[in-house]
């Protein structure tokens, strides 16, 4: 199986992928991530008030950030509770231009990282819920 154009095919949106296909999806791009130095934001929306900690450590395994903190954002206050991550540097794999802006792109990231800040704001859309913004630093040390 030719992973290469799997996943152009995937990225294209021309092809529907099974979960093996999806995991040497992930795997081919954890081998071909490349340094970024732009922040990338992932935002997660949750119920119930999300916990969390300095120090703690966080892992991701081929998650999607974006280069748009507001894309994030949008997407951490859909329920009463959300966060968002924010890595400043490391590796990842640029999956796709974003088609509302030329400029955007989507990445997977890898990898563990450390709670390094946590700010707590009041979720516009939910008078009794919180979006906390959680700033991460790659474990490992990136080449």
């Amino acid at each position: 199986m030719n992973i290469r154009k799997l996943f152009e095919d995937y990225q294209a949106g021309t092809r529907h992928v099974n979960s093996l296909e999806m995991s040497l999806i992930a795997e081919y791009a954890q081998k071909n991530s490349i340094q970024y130095f732009e922040p990338l934001y992932r935002g997660v929306n949750v119920d119930m008030d999300f916990e969390i900690s300095l120090n703690d450590t966080v892992k991701f395994t081929a998650d999607s950030f974006s280069e748009a903190y507001n894309t994030a954002k949008e997407f951490a206050i859909n329920k009463p509770f959300g966060v968002i991550y924010e890595i400043e540097e490391g590796k990842g794999f640029p999956l796709f231009e974003m088609t509302d802006n030329d400029d955007e792109y989507e990445w997977l990231i890898f990898g563990e990282y450390e709670v390094v800040s946590i700010e707590k704001e009041r979720n516009p859309r939910s008078e009794f819920g919180w979006l906390k913004i959680v700033t991460l630093k790659a474990k490992e040390k990136v080449e």
